[in-house]
């Protein structure tokens, strides 16, 4: 039997970091940025991939090993421009979540404070968060207390244009 090229060993291979990473947090959701493909189309060629490790018998006793556990009840779909890849209770609450956060807007108001003239690694790590939880679209606006603009933009990736305004010691960030 011809096995189709879409369940072979070289695509099983390009798929197989994704599922390595998906075995290792299984059952916690892993969101994955799927260019250069379209996120419909890595998710075709994902389950395609899973396929056939589990139905063509293309992939090696380790990787079988691996996906066995979640391969009857995984669920992977499209995510804005990312695919989200769990269990599909979870799948489809975090997308419930981000359509209530898209219609009632959801606002963080906190304070980033720095102890010296420097921020120090955690109050980086907790702006780097709020940075992109504001371009994901999961926080509508920021308002944060003795942040600068310059350094919130230190963590801009580019997934969608904010804008910011600093006042009175107070940057906002929608």
């Amino acid at each position: 039997m011809k096995i189709p090229s879409r369940h072979d060993k070289p695509a099983i291979a390009k798929y197989w970091p994704v599922m390595a990473m998906v075995s290792k947090h299984w059952p916690k959701l892993v969101l994955v940025d799927p260019k250069p493909l379209g996120p419909e189309t890595f998710a075709c060629r994902f389950r395609d991939a899973v396929r056939g490790i589990t139905e063509f018998n293309q992939g090696t006793d380790e990787q079988l090993a691996q996906v066995f556990p979640w391969a009857d009840c995984f669920c992977v779909s499209q995510y804005g421009e990312q695919v989200l890849i769990g269990l599909t209770t979870e799948v489809n609450k975090a997308k419930k979540a981000t359509q209530k956060s898209a219609e009632f807007g959801t606002t963080i108001s906190g304070s980033v404070e720095p102890t010296s003239e420097e921020f120090n690694p955690q109050d980086e790590r907790v702006l780097a968060a709020i940075v992109l939880l504001l371009e994901m679209n999961f926080l509508q606006h920021a308002i944060l207390s003795n942040t600068t603009k310059t350094q919130a933009e230190k963590h801009l990736i580019g997934l969608r244009p904010l804008e910011m305004v600093e006042q009175n010691g107070t940057l906002t960030i929608f």
